[in-house]
């Protein structure tokens, strides 16, 4: 067998641990995730979301990865985030606080359609026809301007009845 050179035999073992490096880093990005792991993308304030994570947590045994949006960007940095990773999605669940963009993400093709079994007792004015998004929480929004009793009280009623099965 013919000698190998100090040289080339360092050569070779610095190649050899390239290779390695390299399928290691490969495996890392294109290994499946865990079942026991999701991913949740969050617009929602982190202090009110936050305890019901835990709290399915607990209840599930499912380790829950939370990215929330930052405050300066709102919801618009997880949506873009959320566009920016459409072909290589890396969250599970997009946990949104604004319809519009959960919209804006069905329209370009970013979601999915999912019908979870925990929502079958929402009313169908809260749940989209197709499975794109489920609304599960409401926020009342103040506004300050001199109003129209009748159209306060109109607008209060309607309210009432759109809540009223919640």
């Amino acid at each position: 067998m013919p000698r190998v050179s100090p040289v080339s035999r360092r050569r070779l073992i610095l190649i050899l641990l390239l290779v390695v490096v390299i399928a290691l880093a490969l495996w890392r990005l294109l290994a499946p995730r865990s079942d026991n792991v999701v991913v949740v993308y969050v617009s929602h304030d982190e202090v009110f979301s936050e305890p019901i994570l835990k709290d399915f947590e607990r209840d599930t045994r499912i380790t829950v990865k939370a990215v929330y949006d930052a405050e300066e960007t709102k919801s618009a940095g997880v949506m873009n985030r959320l566009i920016a990773e459409q072909n290589h999605p890396q969250a599970d669940v997009y946990w949104a606080n604004d319809p519009i963009r959960a919209e804006v993400l069905r329209q370009r093709g970013v979601t999915a359609p999912y019908r979870s079994p925990s929502a079958d007792g929402i009313p169908d004015q809260f749940r989209d026809p197709r499975g794109y998004w489920t609304g599960f929480s409401g926020e009342k929004r103040h506004g300050r301007r001199q109003a129209d009793p009748g159209r306060v009280r109109k607008a209060a009623r309607q309210s009432t009845a759109i809540l009223g099965g919640i």
